[in-house]
């Protein structure tokens, strides 16, 4: 039986037939702000844009709130500058506001409709914000009707754009079926498509680019200064095959059968597969798949072959230019809606990952089972769990660990492999074994600070705490940058 926090009642539903009206927008600038949660500052911060927009533009900012806007004002006086600061916008319900302006409990909790992975310590801590932020709002009966006006969902139109915003998905209000985890799925993917086709909400074109977030494997070659493609990945993303990998062994045959160089010079590269493990797959350079399109009919080869370019450009700009890696991720996790004090440790431990990689390569040591091997004595020494167990307990699986640790967590590890990095230059190892007792060694100096600030604060330091938790985010995001396999580079 699913508890209060995990239910979502009857009237969460949403009439499909709310999505066939729209609000043209015309000479206006759009802010569409998800998850204020009584972030007073962030909403000041947000007027100020939008007033230096207009002086700087002489445009006219529409800003919608796509519910959830109360959270953490649990404060009369904060409750009512946020509605007051924040009128003549457009204010959507969340499952938070519908809680609030709900009469009779019926064992709802705070609406959030939390799927099983979700930690019941962050249900149960939910449901006590809830209650608290309900005794407020009880108190306000002005406030708590000028909720129970608003609206599950709005689409406006933008040129010939139709954009559809609601607070969970398409069909509840707290629905969870546009979180990272369900969009990854194919299956989610073509229903959505399919719905956006018959409510006439998104072009073609948007709906070719929510399938590109399907991951293409690729490799960089050093030497060559070549990325290299995943030939199965392009064909499934090209041509919705069921089964990208038949279409490519027939197209292959027949491209042979034309004497086409194509296939000769395709490169066989080990690749990660679904399981984890590494596999020989077919593979191409950038120029080698522009010509291998032209073989392939699809709508989609013209964004793909422009996503490709664009690729080959990042890697290009950022060897002239490392910074500008960093300023790209920097921006992506900006887009994910992680904190700045977060993203300024997260770049920072990019920093020393790769100081200390260098120092290990200058060893000679080899990317892959050695950097692995290393990594988890670093993990296991100083947080008590190898890569996989970690991510286990955060409940993760292809995600990026480190995306998803909390502001201490990334600061321990960071003292642990700055430490391994600066012990490996002072005693010069000769031999692997020299390198586990390095990394054991740094890794201790980082454990006996997680020690003494836990006794310090009677606080545990390694937490299951994760992205989809709101660690260190500043909207309801649930996704994470994967930038490299970290644990093996």
């Amino acid at each position: 039986m699913k508890t209060e926090g995990r239910i979502c009642p009857l009237d969460y539903s949403i009439d499909s037939e709310s999505f066939k009206n729209f609000r043209a927008i015309e000479n206006s600038t759009v802010y569409i702000v998800g998850g204020l949660y009584g972030n007073f500052e962030a909403l000041k911060e947000i007027i100020y844009m939008a007033k230096e927009e207009y002086n700087k533009y002489n445009s006219e900012v529409f800003i919608i709130f796509n519910g959830d806007m109360h959270w953490f004002d649990i404060e009369e006086e904060y409750f009512k500058n946020i509605e007051d600061m924040s009128e003549g916008c457009e204010k959507l319900l969340g499952n938070v506001e519908r809680e609030l302006f709900r009469e009779n409990d019926i064992g709802i909790g705070c609406g959030c409709s939390y799927p099983d992975y979700v930690d019941d310590d962050i249900v149960e801590r939910s449901n006590i914000i809830h209650k608290k932020l309900k005794d407020i709002v009880n108190k306000l009966p002005k406030y708590k009707n000028m909720l129970s006006k608003r609206k599950m969902n709005i689409v406006i139109q933008i040129s010939n754009q139709k954009i559809a915003i609601t607070h969970g998905d398409e069909q509840k209000l707290g629905g969870w079926e546009c979180s990272r985890e369900n969009l990854s799925r194919i299956d989610r993917q073509e229903e959505l498509n399919k719905w956006f086709k018959e409510n006439n909400i998104m072009t073609q074109h948007n709906a070719i680019k929510l399938f590109e977030t399907k991951k293409i494997r690729t490799i960089w070659d050093d030497k060559e200064e070549k990325w290299y493609f995943s030939i199965v990945d392009v064909v499934d993303v090209l041509t919705d095959s069921p089964n990208p990998r038949k279409y490519w062994s027939v197209l292959k045959t027949r491209l042979k059968k034309e004497g086409s160089q194509l296939t000769t010079n395709c490169s066989q590269l080990k690749m990660p597969a679904l399981d984890g493990k590494m596999y020989k797959t077919d593979c191409m350079t950038t120029e080698q798949l522009f010509r291998l399109i032209q073989s392939i009919p699809s709508p989609k080869a013209e964004p793909f072959k422009l996503w490709m370019a664009q690729v080959a450009k990042e890697r290009l700009d950022e060897m002239q230019d490392p910074e500008q890696g960093i300023q790209r991720a920097l921006l992506e996790y900006r887009a994910l809606g992680y904190s700045e004090n977060w993203i300024n440790q997260r770049l920072k431990s990019i920093e020393i990952r790769k100081d200390l990689t260098d120092e290990w390569k200058k060893h000679g040591l080899k990317e892959g089972v050695q950097f692995a091997t290393l990594t988890d004595i670093i993990y296991k020494t100083w947080a008590g769990k190898t890569a996989k167990e970690y991510k286990e307990y955060k409940g993760l699986k292809k995600e990026n660990l480190r995306d998803n640790m909390t502001n201490k967590e990334l600061v321990l590890n960071m003292l642990a492999e700055l430490s391994t990095k600066e012990i490996s230059e002072n005693s010069n190892p000769q031999d692997f074994d020299d390198h586990i007792q390095n990394a054991v060694d740094g890794a201790t100096i980082a454990k006996n600070a997680r020690i003494e600030l836990e006794q310090k604060t009677g606080k545990k330091v390694v937490t299951p705490l994760n992205a989809r938790d709101g660690i260190g985010l500043t909207t309801d995001t649930k996704a994470s940058v994967l930038l490299e396999n970290e644990e093996e580079k």
